[in-house]
């Protein structure tokens, strides 16, 4: 009679383990991470997903343990469902003392949906702003009473075992009372591990003010800041510095005589003058290209916060105050305006370089027998001077803007290596 307990017992085992290797797969998690972070990688179909299947390995394993210790004790079960059973204390209660009982019900689920509903605040960081954040806030609010639904319909659906519908009440909101302890168990702790987010300007000015001097080499290490959030702000300001120090070193290899004399007679003097400015101008293409924008390290910084157990919220707020404080919108325009101006210069050099034959430099002055040719090239000159000032208006621009954010955090421009 215990054959089909083993096999039910194996069968929901197996299938727990197989729904829940497959929605952590389903979610590539990266080595190393731990359980923990798993977990909160997973998109909410997915934890649905992984709950039921561990419902079902728990169910499995009593099952097996309920089915040896029978067959150990040479104990078998009732063969009639329906024939009467000895009254338990909370059956007894149930019938004894019905408002009692349905008062207290109703505040046992009102807890447990409490639970779940203060652990979907602390995930989120506050009110849930998107659909996907609402969708994730309704399942963890009622998640676990879902579960315990699916569970004790399960259960009564194999057993067969007498049941009364306050009892069977009283057991959903028994089970949906232990998931939402058991979930919120781990919320608490990442509750206390969560960093305290400044909540105004001067305070998050203050701990960006430490963390770029720390980042700087102005702070030694033995004075660091010992805070999660102030650590990563130092992390990231030290990705900033040394992007910086590698864009300076890469734009040193244009400290040439080519670009030096640009646009002078002499750079189109002759064929190598020009190959060799034109070559030296798609390097600094290349260049302006891979350093155009901060996103690199904001994507380092994404990356570092997503090993972290804070609350979404902050880590969304942590990325936005950083983007903002750098001026990595600002840094774009500049490059995108060196683009145009390169691009231009280029331009002017190739057509340069394809009339060569009606180009020549006399007296430091380069000149064109040519007359529709002249034009042209005057006109593609005067466009490359143009956006070269330009490039040197938003440049200044850019570094007035980043001294103005140092000044708000009580830095000085030279923290940030401007003059």
């Amino acid at each position: 009679m215990s054959l089909p307990k083993y096999a039910i017992g194996l069968t929901s085992i197996l299938a727990g383990l197989i729904l829940t290797r497959t929605a952590v797969h389903y979610a590539y998690p990266t080595r190393g991470m731990s359980p923990e972070q798993i977990w909160h990688a997973l998109p909410p179909a997915l934890k649905t997903v992984v709950l039921a299947g561990s419902l079902l390995f728990g169910y499995g394993c009593w099952t097996l343990i309920k089915a040896a210790l029978n067959r150990l004790g040479r104990k078998k079960l009732d063969p009639n469902p329906l024939a009467p059973t000895t009254p338990t204390m909370s059956s007894r209660f149930e019938r004894a003392h019905p408002v009692a009982w349905a008062l207290l019900v109703g505040l046992g689920l009102l807890f447990a949906l409490g639970l779940g509903f203060i652990r979907a605040l602390v995930d989120l960081g506050g009110r849930p702003a998107t659909a996907q954040a609402w969708g994730y806030f309704t399942g963890a609010t009622f998640g676990p009473l879902i579960l315990a639904c699916l569970g004790v319909g399960i259960f009564y659906a194999v057993r067969k075992a007498r049941r009364t519908q306050r009892g069977v009440i009283s057991v959903i909101v028994g089970w949906t009372l232990l998931f939402s302890l058991l979930d919120f168990a781990g919320t608490a702790g990442r509750i206390g591990r969560s960093p305290h987010f400044p909540r105004g300007k001067q305070e998050f000015g203050r701990m960006m003010s430490q963390a770029y001097k720390e980042a700087s080499g102005a702070v030694p290490p033995d004075q660091y800041s010992k805070d999660e959030l102030a650590t990563t702000m130092r992390e990231t300001f030290q990705d900033v510095i040394q992007f910086r120090q590698q864009y300076q070193e890469a734009v040193g290899q244009f400290d040439t005589p080519e670009m030096s004399h640009l646009y002078t007679a002499s750079s189109f003097r002759d064929r190598r003058t020009i190959e060799e400015t034109m070559r030296q101008l798609r390097n600094m293409a290349s260049v302006e290209q891979q350093f155009s924008s901060l996103e690199s390290v904001f994507d380092k910084t994404k990356a570092r916060i997503q090993q972290t157990n804070w609350p979404e919220q902050t880590k969304r707020d942590f990325v936005r105050g950083m983007e903002g404080s750098l001026a990595n919108q600002s840094r774009l325009a500049v490059c995108q305006t060196e683009q145009k101006w390169i691009d231009a210069s280029l331009n002017l050099y190739t057509f340069a370089l394809n009339h060569l034959s009606v180009i020549s430099v006399r007296q430091n002055q380069v000149v064109i027998k040519d007359r529709a040719t002249r034009e042209t090239f005057n006109q593609m000159l005067n466009r490359a001077v143009d956006l070269r000032q330009g490039v040197l208006r938003s440049s200044k621009q850019y570094d007035q803007e980043r001294a103005t954010n140092a000044k708000k955090y009580g830095l000085s421009p030279s923290d940030l290596g401007l003059k």
